[in-house]
Formats: structure tokens, sequence, C-alpha cells
């Protein structure tokens, strides 16, 4: 009885025919695999040439592949080959999705460590059967890629012991290494270090206010200036994917416009004046911390290394700088759902109020059960009626109009109903057929959300504020596709108010406009941008 290996050679020595036929068949296997050990080369930008590069991982994989050829007992090396490839599968996945959704790459000792959120975002989100439904699957889909990967990988050792090795094996290596050299690579040209974006705010204009630090700290001279006036109160309403379609996007519009406009009368009326601009958000869909430092410090942040950098360094904040001017500062943040002592050491809130504190009792709605007018309602009656001496600054990180825009809260005319949150169980809830992943109703659960915030904003500002309070009221980034458009900068809007026309005409110069919509086009400056414009108040507030 003849071996494989005689049998193969008898196989070859018949011609050429049968040679160019199996070379073929293994160049198309081995594209198949390069298609599934690097999905993100093709996934987000099906950048095509860079496909046919050779990788480190890739050489690996096709030399295991060749020993295991060679020397058939050795079946580990397909099992080595088989886990190497899944593994590669996901990572490059999980690189093509986070591209995809939120246009930057892949940290995996960063991400991965959200993916138990994630899981809980989506369990949340979803009810009964249809959790069933699509964890089944999740795991059904995953397994067929993975026992396909598997069948892949033995026909190509099956074709390669079909040839002649290592003579097939040597010309596939140099094709591969000859396009390597032809193709250039990309390159990633990063950023200024994070230490030099400190450095250079810490010497911006202003530094000595810039340099107030914490509360006690400021100069002698704003120790004067503070014994002879009180500060104004200053508002930062952060809205949660408050992005650059609501005005863009012409179904967005067409809904938020004239509800904009009636909110901009009824500001108006109440005497409040008010600028609005663009400004561009580090990231898109997710990640809002990132947003929210970038405001705050005046630091563009778009990684989670960056943002660990910034939390263990002496960076100056709004917070601080307020703290030194004696300001009495809160963060309304019914979203943190754990302790948060790294942000609390860093910003140095005097006061910080996370979702256990709100002794919520009513229903879930959206991403957090917490909605927005009970989360600002407690935090007024707490902080700001009390305050006769001291001026106060409240964040508040507000969270209603969360994806995946499913549920959105009733908005109750009289605040003093709101108690503990029990009426909500007597109101009706807007709810719109959209989950994490798909949505038939995106356009109208997002506009809902927005108008929802605007609503209870608006309420609260014309019911509850009678002084010259400075209100900054913006996004954090824009929502995530399709919500948002591709191709769409990842812009927010900006709102600033106050009773005081003087204060407020300070931001044209920056390229605000008059009005509540704002109509600056692209290309906008940064977020970060904020940070210096909220220092030239600072003499004024």
């Amino acid at each position: 009885m003849k071996t494989m290996h005689e049998t193969d050679a008898m196989h070859w020595g018949e011609g050429d025919v049968p040679f160019v036929r199996s070379f073929l068949l293994l160049f198309m296997l081995l594209v198949l695999l390069k298609s599934a050990v690097q999905v993100h080369v093709w996934l987000p930008s099906y950048n095509l040439p860079y496909f046919y590069r050779a990788t480190p991982e890739f050489l690996l994989i096709l030399l295991l592949l060749g020993l295991a050829a060679r020397f058939p007992g050795a079946r580990g090396l397909l099992v080595v080959s088989t886990v190497l490839c899944c593994v590669l599968f996901v990572f490059s996945l999980g690189e093509g999705i986070t591209q995809y959704l939120y246009r930057r790459s892949l940290n995996p000792a960063v991400d991965f460590a959200f993916f138990p959120e994630f899981i809980r975002l989506l369990f949340e989100s979803q009810r009964g059967a249809a959790i069933v439904l699509y964890t089944s699957a999740f795991c059904i889909v995953l397994g067929l890629i993975f026992a396909g990967i598997y069948t892949l990988l033995r026909m190509i050792v099956r074709t390669f012991r079909r040839g002649r090795f290592p003579a097939s094996m040597l010309g596939i290596l140099l094709a591969i290494f000859t396009v390597a050299w032809v193709v250039p690579p990309r390159t990633f040209v990063p950023g200024d270090a994070l230490t030099l974006r400190i450095v250079r705010t810490m010497n911006a204009k202003d530094a000595g206010l810039v340099r107030a630090g914490r509360k006690g700290e400021g100069s002698e001279e704003t120790g004067a200036v503070e014994e002879t006036r009180r500060h104004r109160n200053v508002f930062l309403f952060i809205i949660e994917s408050y992005g650059y379609t609501a005005f863009a996007k012409d179904e967005h519009f067409a809904i938020l416009g004239p509800f904009f406009e009636g909110v901009e009368r009824r500001l108006y009326a109440s005497g409040y004046r008010m600028v609005s601009s663009f400004l561009r958000s580090p990231v898109i869909g997710g990640y809002s911390w990132h947003a929210d430092s970038t405001l705050l410090t005046g630091i563009r942040i778009s990684s989670q290394q960056q943002y660990e950098e910034l939390l263990d360094s002496d960076a100056p904040t709004i917070v601080s700088i307020l703290n030194g001017m004696n300001y009495r500062t809160v963060l309304c943040a019914p979203g943190t759902l754990k302790p948060w002592p790294e942000g609390e050491r860093f910003y140095g809130f005097d006061h910080s109020m996370y979702h256990v504190d709100f002794d919520y009792q009513g229903p879930e709605f959206s991403f957090v059960p917490v909605p927005d007018q009970y989360a600002i309602h407690l935090v007024h009656n707490r902080f700001v009626r009390i305050m006769d001496r001291e001026p106060v600054f409240i964040e508040y990180m507000l969270v209603s109009s969360h994806a995946p825009f499913n549920r959105v809260p009733p908005y109750v005319e009289n605040w003093e109903l709101l108690d503990d949150g029990s009426i909500y169980h007597e109101l009706p809830t807007l709810t719109f057929k959209n989950t994490w992943f798909q949505g038939k109703e995106y356009t109208e659960g997002y506009t809902a959300a927005i108008m929802y915030v605007f609503e209870v904003i608006t309420g609260y500002l014309t019911e509850f504020i009678s002084d010259d309070t400075l209100i900054i009221v913006t996004g954090d980034h824009q929502p995530k596709y399709p919500v948002t458009d591709r191709g769409q900068p990842l812009s927010v809007p900006v709102h600033v108010l106050c009773r005081d026309p003087a204060l407020v005409r300070s931001f044209v110069g920056d390229g605000y406009e008059e009005g509540l919509v704002p109509v600056k086009p692209p290309p906008h400056p940064g977020l970060e941008q904020f940070f210096p414009q909220f220092m030239a108040l600072l003499p004024d507030l």
C-alpha cells in the first residue's frame, strides 16, 4: 500500500496543470484565512491593497500549517493554528468594530475591561425571550465561525500535502513578501504627548487663574475680590448623545427645528440671552468621560490611556479653578453606578451624587433608571435653594437621552409631585422599537429623547432660576451609527445662556452666533477650546 506522500509524488509527476490548479486553490484558501484573521482591514474601510501585506501572525500561521502538512503525525500543530486563528479573529473583529463605531483603534487592555458592562447594558435593554434569542444566536454564529476556521485550516493543510513541499510554500511566501515590499504600510501619527498638552494648558493666558487650585489656594487679590461681591452660580448641563446630527440630519431637524424655536422663544421671554456654536468632540457613540474631561480641562482626551494619565496628573480643571474662587462644586451623575475615587481625587468636587444617592423609587428608563428631571430637581433642592452666601457650580451629567432611545420619561409639569419618583409608575412612558443593535424608530426615539431633555432644562431655568446664573448646555458626543450619518463631523452643539447680555456677548468673538440654533459650518474647533473661553469669563463671574 502506497503512503500519502508516495501518492502525492506520483500525482505531481503527471504535469504542471494539477500544480497550477492546486496552487490557485491554496491561494484562494489563504485569502479566506486572511479575511478571517484580519477583519479590521476590510470591515471599516475596504482598503484592500493593505489586505495582501504580510503580517508576523499570518506568517506564523503559514509556518505552522506547513509543518502540519510536512509531519502528519503532529496534529497538535493544527490545534495550535486553530486556536491562534480564532483568537486573532476575535481581536481583529473587535478592532474593526471599534474603528467602525468610534473611529479609533481597539485597546484590548482597556476596551475588553468594559465588555462586562456592555453585556449588562445589553441585558438591561432587552426583555425575556429576546435575551435568550440574541444570546443563543450569538453563540451559534460564533461556534459556526470557529468551526469554519478549523475546516479552512484542514483544507489548507491537505492542499499543502498534495503540493511539492516546501517548493509551494516557498513560492507563496515569496509572493507575499513581494507584495509586502511594494505596498507601503499604513502609518499612525500620534498627537502631542499628554504631558506636553498639560504643560501648554498651564502656561496659557490667565495662567494665574488657571492655577487657582483647590479651595483656599487662590491669590490674595482673588480673596479680596471675593470679600466684596458674591460670584454668580454656574450650571453645566452635559446632554448625553446630543450631537451635530440634531441640526444636520434632515429627518432630525424637521422635528427638532420647530421645537428649538419654541424653546428659544420661552427662554427669551424669561429674560435669557443666548449664543450657540459647534465644537468637535474627541469621541462618538460612547466614552463620554473622554469628552467630559476634554471640556473640563482644555486637554483633548481621545483614548483611555490618555484619560488615565490625566487622572494621575495635576492638570487644572474648571472644577479646581472654581474651588479656588470659593465656589461650592457639585457633581450630579445619576449614570455613575459605582464609586469613582480616582475622579473625585482629580476633579475635587465638594459633593458628588451618584446613582445610589438619588433614592429613586420609580421605573427604569433607557440606560439609567433615574430621569433627568428627577435628578435636577433633587440636586436643586439639596444644593441651590440653601446656598445663601456661597456661589455654586453644578455639573449635571444627564442620561435620559442615552442609547438605545427606546424608553423616554414623561415630563412632569408640577415638579413638586416628583417626590421619590414613584409618580412615574402612574404616568405613560414613550416607547420606541429600538435596541442596541437595530432600531425601526431611531429617528423618533432620538428626537423624543432630545426634546424631553430640553423640556426639562427649559422648565427648570424658567421656573426655578430667577437670577443671572451662567448656564452652559452642551452635548458629549454624536449618537451611535446609524442615528448619526457616516461622514458627519464629531461635533456637538454648545449653548451659553445668561440673563446678563454682556456676559453672553463675550462669546461672539469665539465664533458663537446668537440664538439656540447654531449655524456654523464644519470644520469646527475642538471641544477643548471651551476651556480658554471659560477662563476669559472668570473676572466677570
